[in-house]
């Protein structure tokens, strides 16, 4: 038990997604998710030269197309 309790404390969510992971997520392709970002409709982070998306734009993002899909 209490092993089982130390693994999850040092389980952490991550926070920030490649696009890769980001398409897997909402089910398009990565060329979807850069035009999404072009139109800013997604916003991303810069992490040194890495683009990464945060888990809360995710949900964001997908909070405003469950908005538009019930009008």
């Amino acid at each position: 038990m209490k092993n089982q309790s130390a693994n999850a404390e040092r389980f952490v969510a991550p926070r920030l997604f490649t696009v890769d992971c980001v398409a897997r997520q909402l089910g398009v392709g990565r060329t979807t998710v850069y035009k999404l970002i072009a139109a800013k409709r997604i916003r991303t982070v810069k992490v040194a030269s890495a683009t990464r998306v945060a888990a809360t734009e995710i949900d964001r993002f997908i909070a405003e197309l469950e908005g538009a899909y019930r009008g």
